[in-house]
This record gives structure tokens, C-alpha cells and sequence, in this order.
């Protein structure tokens, strides 16, 4: 009777299939499923109640999943977070804002205090092996690792390594993919709608002009390139 079928095992092992090459006699030994399985190392993942109830109804042409395995479950790799979302501007500006926020109350640059967290380091999250129809175990993939890009003005933080805290007080810029923290602010062009007022704990250079309306306060010092425009 076991000529009625022919057992298929996956390459990886983890799934065995019944496909029935013809119509079993109604005397048929349903005992030659289970030997055929046991012929082939298939001693996991067994599903006989499945297998049971297809026996009742098969025919020619028909492929029962006869037994499956575990399949190993994946991890995650390692990744940086960001806890500070920088500003973000090309070689060609300084720093370019992005008129975010009401033009009359902040400027959009992003500041950073000296010690504030601005990186956090996530450890790659390991997987769950899995079984095959042997009972053999399937290693999950290892995860990769992801190291702290390269950035300046930015270090270890005292207390947990896997923090990278400003290591100055200033403006946190993205340049190229590359983040910095700058001591010294630097528009382009004018402080007006486009920047709003801006508050800096730092000097800051104006390479346009103030106009009116619009503040600039800083601290360590104010350079404007430009005109200051009465308000």
C-alpha cells in the first residue's frame, strides 16, 4: 500500500509532505505513513491528528503535510536611536532653518546642553533556535552589531556606556549624515519669519541682517554681518 504514496522531505528539513501518486485500496495499511516517516529520521513535528483525519478522504493527487519543524525565530540587529533630532543642512549652509515653529516666538534650531543624551546604543536582540523533523536544533541568524557613527562633539556618557552625551553646550547639526554639536550658531542669511526669534546658550554669527521684529539673544557673543532693523 505504501506504493500509493511517496514521502517528501524539504531540503531544510522542516516539512514532510504525503504525495499521493495514487488512490489507496480500501484495505490500505494506514500504518505505512507513520513507517515512512520513521524511515526517513522524521521523529519531530508529527502531526497525527492531522494525518488522521486526511487519511479518511484521500485520493490521487492529493499532498498531506504529514510533519513540520520549529523554524527558528529571528532576532534583531543592533541600531542607534536618536533621542535629539538634529538640524539639518547641507556643506553649503551654516545652519538653515526650517521654519517649524511659530516665526515670532523660537528659532527651529535644535539645542543641546553639555551632558544631555543625545545617542542611545541598542544591543542586537539574539534569536530563538529553531527544531527540525530530527530534532535537531536550527540556529537562528546571528545579528550584527551596530557601532556610534562618527560625530563630533559628542562622548561617552560617565555613567552608562551606551549613551553619547553632548560634550558641550551648542546647536546639533547634521551634515552629511554626520551629527556635530556646535558652540557657535550661524545663519546664512536673515533672521526674520523664516528663523523666528532665536535664543542661543552660545555666540552666534548673523551673516544677514535682523529685521525688525525679529530678536536675537545670545550668550558669549553677537555678530551680524548685515543690519539691525528697528523694531
Amino acid at each position: 500500500s505504501g506504493d500509493c504514496f511517496r514521502l517528501r522531505v524539504t531540503p531544510d528539513r522542516m516539512e514532510a509532505w504525503l504525495d499521493f501518486i495514487g488512490t489507496p485500496p480500501a484495505s490500505w495499511d494506514q500504518g505505512a505513513p507513520a513507517r515512512a516517516l520513521a524511515e526517513a529520521g522524521v521523529t519531530f513535528g508529527i502531526l497525527n491528528e492531522a494525518l488522521a483525519s486526511a487519511m479518511a478522504g484521500v485520493a490521487q493527487g492529493v499532498s498531506i503535510l504529514a510533519a513540520t519543524g520549529d523554524p527558528p525565530i529571528e532576532g534583531s540587529p543592533g541600531s542607534i536611536e536618536r533621542l535629539v533630532n538634529p538640524t539639518r543642512h547641507t556643506a553649503a549652509d551654516d545652519t538653515r532653518m526650517d521654519g517649524s515653529v511659530d516665526p515670532h516666538e523660537a528659532g527651529s534650531v535644535v539645542r543641546v546642553r553639555k551632558g544631555q543624551r543625545v545617542l542611545r546604543h541598542i544591543r542586537p536582540r539574539p534569536g530563538m533556535d529553531g527544531v527540525d523533523l530530527g530534532g535537531r536544533p536550527v540556529p537562528a541568524k546571528p545579528q550584527p552589531d551596530c557601532p556610534f557613527p562618527e560625530a563630533a562633539g559628542l562622548e561617552p556618557d560617565p555613567d552608562y556606556s551606551e549613551f553619547r552625551v553632548a560634550c558641550q553646550d551648542g546647536v546639533l547639526v547634521e551634515v552629511g549624515g554626520r551629527l556635530e554639536v556646535r558652540p557657535e550658531l550661524v545663519v546664512k542669511g536673515d533672521v526674520g519669519p523664516e528663523t523666528g526669534a532665536i535664543h542661543f546658550p552660545g555666540p552666534v554669527t548673523v551673516k544677514g541682517s535682523i529685521l525688525a521684529g525679529f530678536q536675537v539673544a545670545a550668550v558669549g557673543g553677537l555678530r551680524v554681518g548685515g543690519s539691525v532693523e528697528a523694531s
